[in-house]
């Protein structure tokens, strides 16, 4: 029950909290690696607050490898990101339209999320708000107390083990189907979103 509630009660504060305090042996790491950046000059990114990182919308097509892309303007260490839904939505069956859905599929009762943060590598670095470890996905669908297929926000945390972004980092953020190549043909629509970092 408890390893359940921890990654709940970090999301929980990555939403309602502006500022983010941790003495986690992480959060030491990324502030020596912050400071030895900053006396080499590099633009480092101001910490505890959201910040958005896209100038454009960020919009995803849910097959034939077309995430979308957002990179990071500056340096930093991010331990959350926000995606914020403007317009749009995306499916799992494109001959059924009560199955679209923000951030997934509505197709069962679990309503599933289907959206995964990676690097240029097809790497994930956000998924599953932060409850499983980056890595390679397997099954495109999970879900979440939190937030559902028809939620505004779909926020990741990582604050325990924050990733380290900068001018050069690229992200991409793909439907789950369409990043592992499986039962992609009938999916269907576009989502556009704005992409918002918490750095720590």
């Amino acid at each position: 029950m408890t390893s359940f509630l921890l990654p709940m009660v970090a999301i929980w504060t990555l939403l309602h909290v502006p500022r983010i305090e941790s003495a986690s042996k992480a959060q030491c790491i990324a502030d020596g690696k912050r400071i030895n950046a900053m006396k080499t000059g590099m633009a480092w990114a101001k910490p505890g607050y959201w910040t958005r990182l896209n100038d454009e919308k960020v919009c995803i097509i849910p097959q034939y490898d077309s995430p979308g892309t957002f990179s990071c303007p500056f340096d930093g260490f991010i331990g959350g990101i926000k995606l914020v839904h403007l317009y749009g939505k995306i499916t799992c069956d494109s001959k059924n339209r009560y199955f679209q859905s923000k951030w997934g599929c509505n197709k069962d009762i679990f309503n599933p999320l289907g959206i995964f943060i990676t690097d240029i590598h097809k790497r994930i670095i956000f998924n599953r708000t932060g409850s499983d470890p980056p890595g390679n996905v397997r099954v495109p669908w999970y879900s979440s107390e939190l937030f559902d297929g028809s939620s505004e926000e779909l926020v990741f945390n990582r604050m325990n083990d924050p990733v380290f972004a900068n001018s050069n980092s690229k992200f991409f953020v793909w439907y789950g189907e369409d990043l592992i190549n499986r039962d992609e043909q009938n999916n269907g629509g576009k989502t556009c979103i704005d992409v918002y970092a918490h750095f720590v």
